[in-house]
């Protein structure tokens, strides 16, 4: 009875094993996704910046460093890659997840690469304002804070609609005695026109 046992653990804890891959395996499958939306001339652009673990037998989260992790067999439940892409063209940083299940199926990834214009992973023309131009028009319509503007590039959801976010706060360390709000302008990446403001 006990040698039967010992071979059913042995036989189960080899299914296991050998149902988990190595850490560059995960690498490749999102390599491959990254491979079939970026335009060839753009690969170079996609780097990989963290990878989260999520452990099989916790629900612990730990970060891996790939370069001396690669070749590791980790009992995970799943694991997240997070990569940025800068476009030249708009001069803009993006960051994007590829989060795989413990047997590489993709698992709903937030922000995905669905969530960069098509044109600029297929190096089309988007036509675009430039970032410039669209800190121009918010200050144009009398934006606070123009000495400390941040702005970035925000999708419409669940539509292939681009909006450039111009955002004036006040400077750390400054003073607010009027405790004027945040001050927000949301403009179309395509027409300039202001949609929202704040």
């Amino acid at each position: 009875m006990l040698k039967a046992s010992y071979i059913f653990y042995f036989l189960l804890s080899s299914q296991l094993l050998f149902s988990q891959e190595k850490l560059s395996v995960y690498k490749s499958t999102c390599d491959q996704i990254i491979d079939e939306n970026f335009d060839k001339s753009l690969i170079n652009k996609v780097k990989l910046v963290d990878i989260f673990v999520q452990m099989n037998d916790s629900n612990k989260s730990i970060i891996v460093n790939y370069e001396t992790d690669k070749n590791k067999v980790i009992d995970l439940s799943a694991v997240t890659f997070l990569f940025q892409f800068y476009s030249v063209a708009i001069d803009q940083l993006f960051k994007f997840n590829i989060k795989l299940s413990r047997g590489r199926e993709i698992i709903q990834n937030n922000p995905s690469i669905d969530e960069i214009p098509k044109c600029l992973v297929k190096n089309t023309n988007c036509s675009f304002i430039t970032k410039d131009s669209a800190i121009k028009i918010a200050i144009a319509d009398s934006i606070l804070f123009r000495d400390n503007l941040k702005i970035d590039l925000l999708k419409e959801f669940k539509k292939d609609v681009f909006y450039w976010r111009v955002i004036g706060s006040p400077k750390k360390g400054t003073s607010n005695p009027k405790n004027t709000p945040i001050q927000r302008r949301i403009i179309h990446s395509i027409t300039g026109k202001i949609v929202r403001k704040d």
